[in-house]
């Protein structure tokens, strides 16, 4: 009983351990495997962040100089063609706010600019200035050339910035003198523009369009950044923190997604973009979501149904410990008295075979007397062929009644009595016969096949004794039993003496031993051929064990 205890309180405490240390694990290993998920997911957007920037950086560079092509090859661009060539750049590019045309205006030819306006529908309109004091939009003062917008797509913004002279805003006018000075694509600095929010930026894009004999205009696109970097890396910035700054105006970033400062000292990864020679600089680092430890609810769930688990298991424990020792008890009286059952049922069942293998014996002394008193020879050996018949199982029975095993016999052991038995009784102890049995010593039959299998071995033997072979001859009997893929087996069996005629068929002749064979094949659920090679008698019979 202490060692019970003992056992119970050492199976309790190393459930314990094992249960709070898997628990623990796996609530752990969910975790951190959300991570390595997470810093994938972080690989992953880093590269498609350099990729989709560029891409669209491509398209921003593409828009103007297909309205350049536009200009400097058509004979004239109305306001209908330029709203329509626009309007794709303004589905697909993102961020785009407005594409404008500026045309290069003498103050010769202000008057005639004016009225052109007036004719296509904006009434009493001039060209206008930037006033940064009134942050308003007056009529221009008089100076020697102007770039009033003429054309502006969405055309929502027409009635807004139509007559606006770019060069009035010493920023944008800075970038159309680099334009013209470069005759390239120039991109100005950050800038907040009147439409932008509080701390987010603009770029704008500029492009001249000149002739050799004078300059025609400026192309000029201008970009919110927050809604460019927010359209193109709608799912990166799920998942990053993004940093853009202008290299020549690192002053504060074009845009910042992170609502705390970012390291750019040591980023987790940084690159640089340009755009027509204007180089910003991106920084990404992995937003806090994605670095902090997750504490995921499927990995408490987990961790409480371990923890439920090993409770539950050492109450099993503890129940089941209490309940051992009756139960061993039960058990060792319950084996007790199987044991005991089972030698006695061995011990009857043994006494069974014996008195079987005593009942035959003395069946064979009865036909024993019984042929004794005949005097007509063919009926003396049907009862001398049943005799053999009988011994073969009664000594069947004496193999089950000295083996260990009652439900099956050592076969190769059996056929060398059988085969002695028949010899003995048939040729005598003077014989000059050779007997070769090949059978594996590990061969072992149930008594269901040994019994239909032996009267087989025994029919084709006596045949092959009473006619095929003489006493004062000499002569070979075989029996080799091959075991196949179980359950078949192949049993060779024959003689190298005289055989028989030719014209007995084996398969249909009304013998009574060869209908016996081929029925006891046809029990075994086997095939039996005849070979024909050498002299005597060959058999080569395919049978199935009984199960």
């Amino acid at each position: 009983m202490h060692r019970t205890r003992r056992n119970r309180n050492l199976r309790i405490l190393v459930i314990l351990l094992i249960g709070i240390s898997l628990s623990i694990a796996n609530f752990h290993y969910i975790n951190v495997t959300k991570l390595t998920s997470n810093q994938q997911l972080v690989e992953q957007a880093v590269q498609e962040t350099k990729t989709k920037i560029n891409k669209e950086l491509q398209k921003v560079s593409l828009a103007i100089t297909s309205l350049q092509l536009l200009f400097e090859t058509a004979d004239s661009v109305t306001r209908p063609v330029f709203d329509a060539f626009t309007l794709p750049f303004l589905k697909n590019l993102p961020g785009i706010k407005a594409l404008e045309w500026a045309p290069r205006i003498l103050d010769a030819d202000r008057e005639q600019y004016n009225q052109k306006l007036k004719n296509e529908g904006f009434e009493e309109h001039d060209i206008l200035a930037a006033n940064f004091e009134k942050k308003s939009l007056d009529v221009s003062p008089q100076k020697a050339f102007y770039y009033p917008v003429q054309y502006i797509a969405p055309k929502t913004l027409n009635k807004l910035v139509i007559g606006y002279d770019l060069s009035s805003d010493p920023k944008r006018y800075a970038i159309i003198k680099n334009s013209l000075e470069s005759n390239a694509i120039s991109v100005s600095p950050p800038l907040q523009l009147v439409q932008n929010k509080a701390n987010t930026y603009s770029f704008l894009v500029a492009k001249s369009v000149t002739t050799p004999q004078n300059i025609q205009g400026i192309l000029l696109g201008v970009y919110y950044m927050e809604d460019f970097i927010h359209t193109i890396l709608k799912s990166e910035l799920q998942v990053l923190d993004i940093s853009i700054y202008d290299s020549l105006w690192n002053i504060t970033p074009m845009f910042n997604n992170s609502h705390t400062k970012l390291n750019t000292d040591t980023p987790y990864d940084s690159l640089d973009v340009t755009l027509c020679g204007r180089v910003w600089k991106l920084y990404c680092n992995p937003n806090i979501a994605m670095t902090r430890y997750p504490h995921l609810p499927i990995s408490y769930a987990c961790l409480f149904l371990g923890f439920l688990i090993t409770f539950l298991l050492i109450v099993m424990v503890y129940m089941n410990a209490n309940g051992e020792l009756h139960l061993a008890k039960k058990v060792a009286s319950r084996t007790y008295k199987l044991n005991e059952a089972n030698k006695e049922q061995a011990v009857l069942l043994k006494e069974i075979h014996h008195r079987v293998k005593n009942n035959l014996q003395v069946i064979t002394s009865l036909l024993s007397l019984q042929s004794s008193n005949i005097d007509n020879p063919k009926i003396k050996e049907i009862f001398s062929v049943s005799q053999y018949r009988i011994n073969t199982m009664a000594i069947l029975h004496e193999e089950l009644y000295q083996s260990e095993n009652l439900s099956t016999i050592s076969y190769g052991e059996y056929l060398q009595k059988l085969v002695d038995y028949l010899i003995q009784s048939i040729l005598g102890s003077n014989h000059q016969l050779e007997v070769s049995i090949d059978v594996p010593q590990t061969l072992k039959l149930n008594i269901d096949t040994a019994i239909p299998l032996g009267l087989l071995i025994n029919e084709i033997i006596t045949n092959a004794l009473k006619y095929g072979l003489n006493q004062h001859q000499k002569g070979t009997v075989y029996i080799s039993i091959i075991p196949q893929k179980y359950p078949t087996f192949k049993l060779l069996i024959g003689d190298n003496g005289k055989g028989f005629s030719d014209e007995i068929n084996y398969k249909t002749t009304k013998s009574l031993g060869l209908k016996l064979i081929r029925q006891l094949v046809r029990q075994l659920s086997g095939t039996i051929e005849k070979s024909d090679a050498g002299s005597g008698t060959h058999y080569i019979i395919l049978f199935k064990e009984i199960i």
